[in-house]
């Protein structure tokens, strides 16, 4: 898959992947964050004062409807990741690894399980949960200290060490 212009709103800061270029067989929209649209926006603004001081004219095919870095962007990512997982020898480490801690650090940080699976283009809940289920040590002892709330003195009954308390 190639990231193109006419897929990317900068404005909207949105990315619309249509249903023929993903496994899951249906249109996707993913939010850009705002650096990047602004990045996106200065390369966008660069190639056409370039064209403009060569005298080449930016058509709308260059402006909208071709690849933004001119190359196929999922090989170009994957080549480069397995370089860089080869050099750092974290044999078997993966792409779909890093999705699934992105994933993992979402729900880990309070994000809902409906958006986890929204923003991760997940339909499916018995998949998401098979693929999407790692739970910290954080979590955990935030589990068990849920549990253990100190109840309430009763009514009328004394706590040691509180002023106004009966018995004071």
């Amino acid at each position: 898959m190639a990231l193109e212009w006419r897929h990317l709103d900068l404005r909207q800061r949105l990315w619309r992947i249509p249903a023929e270029l993903l496994k899951s067989g249906h249109d996707y929209e993913a939010p850009v964050p705002r650096f990047a649209a602004e990045e996106l926006t200065r390369f966008r603004n660069t190639v056409a004062e370039s064209c403009s001081k060569n005298g080449t004219p930016l058509s709308d095919q260059l402006a909208r409807n071709c690849r933004i870095f001119g190359l196929d962007l999922i090989s170009s990512v994957r080549r480069s990741f397995q370089a860089a997982v080869r050099r750092a020898e974290f044999d078997g480490l993966t792409l779909h690894d890093l999705r699934r801690c992105y994933v993992n650090k979402l729900r880990q940080s309070g994000v809902g399980v409906d958006i986890a699976m929204r923003v991760s283009d997940h339909r499916d809940i018995n998949t998401f949960m098979k693929h999407y289920r790692e739970i910290g040590r954080a979590e955990l002892a935030n589990a068990v200290r849920a549990l253990e709330v100190k109840p309430s003195p009763a009514e009328g009954e004394e706590t040691p060490g509180v002023a106004g308390q009966a018995g004071e």
